[in-house]
């Protein structure tokens, strides 16, 4: 519904229901005030409350009444998703949050998940290289991974439980852990191997004998006459 008449002030719950003359605590109302930064509102039943949340609401209210959203999809198109949603949760018995989630907050789990993909593949690099050294390596960069694994972890975290909390597609669960585990590949493995070919083979000294074959010398023994010797 649109509210025009009380553009400045918000209405209560005793006020909805005296206005819409609502029966029970079973409705939600949908409020759209176009002066308003955001466009939408809701003022839910008692019944609904136990079921979604005023958490659920603000982030409804937060996701598809910005300016952006109405932009994209229009006053209608904010509507329709936003009864859609609530449908959708009163038929699973509750939500706690908004299923599925915005593009802004997609980006930002993204960002998140490459963010710690790329820590991950740094301490994987340092312990691949203390690998590499054999007795000389230090014990302790050797687990590089497992020490950092609370800050690479917060950021894999991050872009993780929102989707997970949110029930979302299982395409962009699997796209963040592939943004995780980019990064961490290009850093540990594939960047080690292109500065290995980029070296060259190792030089040779001169004379070709840096680890080539050494050839046999080969001793000759060569007879000498003397002249008397010939002469007889």
């Amino acid at each position: 519904t649109r509210d025009q008449r009380r553009q400045e002030s918000a209405l209560n719950k005793d006020e909805i229901r005296t206005l819409w003359k609502l029966p029970d605590a079973r409705t939600v109302v949908v409020i759209v005030n176009s002066e308003r930064g955001n466009v939408l509102r809701f003022n839910a039943g008692d019944e609904v409350a136990k079921l979604l949340p005023q958490r659920f609401f603000d982030e409804l209210t937060g996701r598809l009444g910005n300016t952006y959203a109405v932009s994209d999809d229009g006053e209608d198109g904010a509507i329709l998703q936003s009864v859609t949603l609530i449908e959708t949760c009163l038929e699973r018995g509750g939500c706690g949050t908004v299923p599925g989630i915005g593009k802004d907050q997609y980006s930002a789990t993204m960002a998140c998940s490459a963010a710690g993909g790329v820590v991950f593949g740094f301490t994987a690099l340092v312990s691949r290289k203390e690998f590499d050294k054999g007795a000389k390596a230090d014990g302790v960069w050797k687990l590089s991974p497992i020490l950092f694994s609370p800050l690479w972890g917060v950021f894999l975290g991050l872009g993780l439980n929102p989707l997970l909390a949110r029930q979302a597609e299982p395409s962009l669960i699997l796209q963040n852990l592939g943004t995780f585990a980019l990064p961490a590949v290009l850093i540990a493995v594939v960047g080690p191997l292109l500065s290995q070919d980029s070296s060259g083979p190792p030089s040779q000294p001169p004379g070709g004998g840096g680890g080539g074959k050494k050839e046999d010398l080969i001793m000759q023994e060569i007879p000498v006459y003397s002249d008397d010797s010939l002469s007889s």
